[in-house]
């Protein structure tokens, strides 16, 4: 068995270098296209350091096309935003969601989701009602981007639309929207004369099944988790304020009923004011919250207008301000004979205050939208 083996290596050996000859050619190009696109990379880094956004757009088209990075995608998206074409940045963030390790690429992913925020209010909406269903669209030769039934998103300007489907004549037209604009439409292609096309049954267009929807993209945009959790967590912070307040009262309530001079005085006094002392930086900190969280969810993504809503609460807001204002102002009062100030003034006055400043960040927001 040994002598065989041994006639035979001469043969492996030579069958072994034939594999390695052949691979090698397939290494030396793959290492080739990948230092090509690094030098494409870099020369695109070196654009953008100069504000040459659209060479540099050029460049990292080009390297991405050689060779899939994050970084690469991560770079287009910035440069797309700084050429403020807000369709290509939510197409490449769902690209980047797509090839991104959620943890190695975590600061990417957070960045480009950033972006994505910024650039989706940018966009205009269209609710195209297509009959039959199963037609396809394309928005100037490339396909629709849908963000929920039947609903597609457009960069500001004019678009040429075309509708197509097996047994009807194609349709094409064109649509003008401007930034944060909505508009409905309904289309219905005309059935083909030679094929003679019949539908035995169409259904219902709020039956339809809602087009594939990109993972990160909502149907009313970006994410509102984030802002309404911040929201939360300061309106929190108030209710602790006011329960605390409340404490001080009744601690205000026995330190009333006793004279300075017994032992228990001191302890109670300093307890009193310990709680006093709490009052005013967690009011001020859970209204400082709570209206951000507000201000960045009117912010986040394009509503309907809510005058209505935004008056009202513009209108409780400022009374809630005004009378603060006026119990912030008041004399203090004191306990009993001791120098130590009753909570009835400030206090009060400025939970008000606190409790109205976000009600009215958000109705200013959403009047002035």
């Amino acid at each position: 068995m040994s002598v065989r083996l041994l006639r035979l290596l001469p043969a492996l050996v030579f069958l072994g270098s034939l594999l390695l000859l052949a691979a090698s050619p397939v290494r030396c190009h793959a290492d080739a296209t990948t230092i090509e696109a690094r030098a494409l990379f870099e020369q695109g880094i070196a654009k953008t350091s100069d504000n040459q956004w659209q060479d540099a757009a050029v460049l990292f088209e080009r390297s991405l096309e050689l060779a899939e990075r994050p970084a690469t995608v991560l770079n287009l998206i910035v440069v797309y935003e700084k050429l403020d074409q807000p369709l290509r940045v939510v197409l490449m963030v769902q690209r980047l969601l797509q090839i991104a390790d959620p943890v190695r690429h975590e600061s990417e992913r957070k960045q480009a989701l950033s972006l994505e925020a910024k650039a989706y209010p940018k966009l205009a909406r269209l609710k195209l009602m297509l009959v039959p269903s199963s037609a396809s669209l394309r928005v100037d030769g490339e396909p629709a981007v849908y963000v929920g039934p039947q609903r597609l998103v457009l960069s500001p300007g004019e678009h040429v639309l075309t509708a197509e489907a097996f047994g009807f004549m194609p349709h094409e037209f064109r649509v003008s929207m401007q930034a944060a604009e909505s508009a409905e439409r309904r289309l219905t292609l005309t059935m083909a004369p030679d094929l003679g096309v019949r539908l035995a049954h169409e259904p219902a267009l709020d039956a339809l099944d809602p087009p594939p929807v990109a993972a990160s993209v909502a149907a009313d945009g970006p994410s509102l988790v984030l802002p309404r959790t911040t929201a939360a967590i300061g309106f929190a912070a108030l209710a602790a304020a006011v329960s605390v307040e409340l404490s001080a009262l009744a601690k205000a309530r026995d330190l009333s009923r006793h004279e300075p001079t017994e032992y228990a005085y001191p302890a109670a006094q300093r307890s009193y004011q310990r709680t006093r002392d709490v009052v005013v930086p967690l009011a001020v900190t859970g209204s400082v919250i709570a209206a951000a969280g507000l201000l960045w969810g009117a912010l986040a993504v394009e509503r309907p207008r809510r005058r209505g809503l935004a008056w009202s609460a513009l209108g409780v807001s400022v009374a809630l301000l005004a009378v603060g204002a006026v119990v912030w102002t008041l004399p203090q009062r004191q306990i009993g004979d001791t120098s130590l100030d009753a909570p009835t003034t400030q206090e009060p006055g400025l939970l008000l205050v606190a409790g109205a400043l976000p009600g009215l960040t958000w109705s200013l927001a959403e009047l002035m939208r």
